[in-house]
């Protein structure tokens, strides 16, 4: 599950109040739907129209929920403060030191949670 990382973000955010933190997930919903549950915070997914949400993320009104690797790298460097959970961490730190800075906050279940902040 995801509750640990979720925990994790909420503390950084506590510790450290900033406005307008953005929080992410690599690839598909399902590995991190719970973050939104758990952190109640609308949560972004970076490649995430696959599957179930391909077809509908691409309608008018779907929510702005999508990010590209693109948009990710340009979040990433920009000002605001940027959670990132992935499954695939070393390939992410690698990427993203490109644009900004990256700190591990949180491990578990075979997922990570990064921050630029």
């Amino acid at each position: 599950g995801s509750k640990g990382l979720a925990e994790a973000i909420l503390a950084t955010q506590r510790e450290k109040p900033l406005p307008n933190d953005l929080i992410l997930m690599d690839g598909e919903y399902t590995v991190g739907s719970t973050l939104t549950f758990y952190t109640r915070q609308t949560v972004g997914v970076v490649n995430g129209r696959v599957n179930t949400l391909w077809f509908g993320g691409f309608w008018p009104d779907a929510p702005a929920v999508f990010e590209t690797e693109a948009t990710l790298r340009q979040v990433w460097g920009g000002p605001r403060r940027v959670f990132l959970m992935t499954p695939t961490p070393a390939s992410r730190v690698t990427d993203l030191q490109t644009f900004g800075t990256v700190n591990v906050i949180a491990s578990d279940g075979g997922k990570t949670v990064l921050v630029n902040r």
